[in-house]
């Protein structure tokens, strides 16, 4: 039986038998059971995962637009047993591929790029003939994902985005496909975009989201973070693997565009709201950001939209962005024709997918026990 029918059953009887058996108008009982708290179907599920050790990280669930539930489990910290709270800033890992994605579509509102503009007209050591922003931003350019690089070569000390440009310069890695052919996630995409973006506005990449993104929309407590500011950020989250080990540091950690952002639930939220306006770009561009590409067959798509993933679920366009590292996993899922959204930070290692299917379900009144 579904969840949410054998509430209202159930108390339709209860009210019946509080009634002492008299004969009650049927849309009176109705009337008295149709408000379903589906805060507390989540809090209870959530509960018991907790309890059961799958659940280590915060979660903010928004039902037509406004925050319906929010709440923490666990530690920011294992070895201090520094508790989790809504205030908690965590690496945002794939979801922060959304505030670069949105630089671009900026400046090409204000007519200071293309998005259809080679990026050699930008960068022109970077000798990748056909690949435009476009590519970059839906990730069918090509270019070589640059972390496997210096995993390989054993580099030791931080890498920056210099040094990610600097590889793909002298190492003259070729394309992994024509551009526009396929879909392959790249992180080295979305460095060269921020670099493009410290380029065109004359301002460096961190403070370019902070001036134009996170002060407009009162993102207070959302941090793009540096190497050497890393672990002294305020209410900072750290990283673990499944058994609880700290493995919060890599080598990568000063490179920007794919990552370096720390946030909270609740400047996640504002962001979320912001995609519904005009705020900070216009709606065609975001309607572009939320489309696959037609790839250069004129038969397939691209998998990804600008800075996040699609998929059609009951009826409805699923925006979605999630990542993994250095024991994050994020997940911010984004229904646009009834504007739910559900937004998982954990910092265990563990992908809380099958946690937003469940409290998808919930919210659509599709879950089964």
């Amino acid at each position: 039986m579904n969840y949410f029918s054998s509430i209202i059953v159930l108390s339709a009887m209860l009210f019946l038998s509080a009634c002492g058996g008299e004969q009650v108008d049927k849309k009176e009982a109705e009337v008295k059971v149709e408000v379903i708290d589906k805060a507390a179907v989540i809090d209870s599920v959530l509960k018991a995962k907790h309890k059961n050790g799958d659940l280590n990280g915060t979660v903010l669930v928004v039902e037509a637009g406004k925050v319906i539930y929010t709440n923490s489990f666990g530690y920011a910290n294992f070895e201090t047993k520094d508790t989790l709270t809504n205030q908690s800033r965590f690496r945002t890992v794939g979801i922060s591929l959304q505030i670069t994605a949105m630089s671009i579509l900026m400046l090409h509102d204000q007519k200071k790029l293309s998005i259809e503009d080679e990026i050699s007209k930008y960068m022109p050591e970077l000798d990748y003939k056909g690949v435009k922003i476009r590519h970059l931003l839906n990730h069918t350019s090509g270019i070589p994902d640059y972390p496997e690089y210096f995993y390989m070569a054993g580099k030791e000390d931080i890498v920056y985005n210099e040094d990610v440009i600097a590889m793909l310069v002298d190492e003259k890695l070729a394309l992994n496909f024509e551009p526009g052919a396929k879909s392959k996630y790249s992180d080295s995409g979305y460095v060269i975009l921020a670099e493009i973006v410290g380029i065109v506005s004359g301002m460096d990449f961190n403070e370019f989201i902070v001036e134009n993104i996170f002060k407009p929309l009162e993102m207070s407590s959302t941090i793009p973070s540096t190497a050497d500011l890393d672990k002294s950020i305020p209410d900072r989250v750290v990283g673990y693997d499944e058994y609880k080990k700290n493995i919060d540091h890599d080598i990568l950690i000063g490179v920007v565009g794919d990552g370096g952002i720390y946030s909270t639930v609740a400047d996640l939220y504002k962001w979320d709201q912001a995609m519904y306006s005009e705020k900070l770009v216009s709606k065609a561009m975001l309607a572009k950001a939320f489309t696959l590409d037609v790839l250069n067959d004129g038969v397939k798509t691209s998998a990804y939209g600008f800075g996040l993933q699609l998929k059609k679920k009951r009826g409805n366009t699923i925006v979605y962005s999630e990542g993994r590292w250095v024991g994050f996993y994020t997940h911010m899922r984004r229904n646009l024709g009834n504007k739910n959204m559900v937004l998982f930070l954990t910092n265990q290692d563990a992908n809380p997918a099958w946690m937003m299917d469940i409290v998808d379900d919930i919210l659509d009144e599709k879950y089964f026990l």
